[in-house]
């Protein structure tokens, strides 16, 4: 796996982010891998 596929655009600020982030640094956004682990988030 290559450094381009280990990224993806935020889809609430649209910045590069990495895919394992738990949140955008940017914007805040929870990230996937945080709901699929099932952390707790507040809103």
């Amino acid at each position: 796996m290559g450094l381009l596929d280990a990224t993806m655009n935020c889809p609430d600020c649209a910045k590069e982010i990495s895919k394992k982030a738990a949140f955008c640094p940017h914007c805040g956004r929870v990230g996937l891998l945080a709901l699929c682990l099932g952390w707790q988030v507040r809103f």
